[in-house]
């Protein structure tokens, strides 16, 4: 028998059928996403001014006609964050990091319960799409612990915005730190959707 939880997250997970990675460079990323209207939307999240003090995340919405990106519907640029103290991270519970395996096909991503209550706040916080998968991307870029992942950060950005509910209840509102499986290509390091749910740290 599923247990609450588990029967929680049927209605509410992110189906990673949904979101498709297009293009993935070191400061560039491309995704389609199926949205709750069941319509098709390109997002795109660019990263300005990478490792300065300036540096910005831009993401882009675009709607989708005859299989191409047609209007831009919504767009928002992010300063990124600045790293929390070291006496902050202390109080976190789990950890921030990286993990390949299964010859490369899985990627792994640990999130302590400091990242993830911030990405819980901000899926919330009723920033719209755009300006939630900027702030979210912003976000793992301050946490650091990430660098294997740079360049796939606006996609595993969108994965886990679109992933909010699940996120949310696992975490159990940001008090636990998650885990995340994503697929990977071992032969370019393209992370493509979300493998299962997440889990508690």
């Amino acid at each position: 028998m599923a247990t609450a939880k588990e029967s929680e997250l049927k209605d509410h997970d992110f189906d990673p059928n949904n979101f498709l990675l297009i293009e993935s460079e070191k400061n560039k990323t491309v995704f389609n996403v199926i949205e709750d209207d069941n319509e098709i939307y390109e997002y795109e999240v660019i990263t300005k001014n990478p490792d300065k003090e300036n540096e910005k995340i831009q993401v882009n919405k675009y709607s989708i006609k005859n299989s191409k990106r047609n209007d831009l519907i919504e767009s928002t640029e992010e300063l990124v964050n600045s790293k929390p103290s070291l006496s902050t991270r202390a109080s976190c519970k789990g950890k921030n990091g990286t993990q390949i395996s299964w010859a490369g096909t899985r990627a792994t991503l640990y999130l302590d319960s400091c990242t993830t209550k911030k990405i819980v706040n901000i899926i919330e916080g009723g920033y719209g799409s755009t300006g939630a998968i900027a702030s979210i991307a912003g976000a793992l870029k301050a946490a650091g612990k990430f660098a294997k992942f740079v360049p796939y950060i606006g996609a595993i950005s969108g994965i886990l915005f679109f992933a909010g509910s699940a996120i949310k209840l696992i975490s159990g509102n940001g008090k636990y730190g998650i885990g995340y499986h994503m697929v990977r290509n071992p032969l370019t390091g393209d992370i493509y959707h979300a493998n299962g749910i997440p889990w508690r740290q």
